[in-house]
């Protein structure tokens, strides 16, 4: 099966997308941040969260889990892989 066409965008930044307003209930705020993001996902696929009031060192313990999670050989990652209810490690190119 040959896979989809990729479309590439003109895009040269990350967008930024504040959450501050719709944590702290500000009017139309909730409207307003799924707009952006729905937009942002469609158009682009990804981008920076802030004002999430997550806080740098769980950040960086996340990061570390990530890259340790990485560096396992392919047969430990595949005792993850995904299931039938669509959780878990998806290999590359699968």
């Amino acid at each position: 099966m040959k896979p989809e066409t990729t479309t590439h965008t003109n895009h040269s930044e990350i967008p930024i997308i504040d959450i501050g307003p719709f944590l702290n209930g500000a009017p139309r705020a909730a409207e307003e941040t799924a707009d952006r993001l729905r937009w942002v996902q469609e158009e682009i696929g990804f981008y920076y969260l802030i004002n999430h009031g997550i806080s740098a060192n769980l950040i960086q313990k996340a990061l570390e889990q990530v890259k340790l999670f990485h560096n396992l050989p392919i047969e430990k990652k595949l005792d993850l892989k995904v299931d039938d209810k669509t959780t878990g490690y998806v290999p590359i190119r699968s």
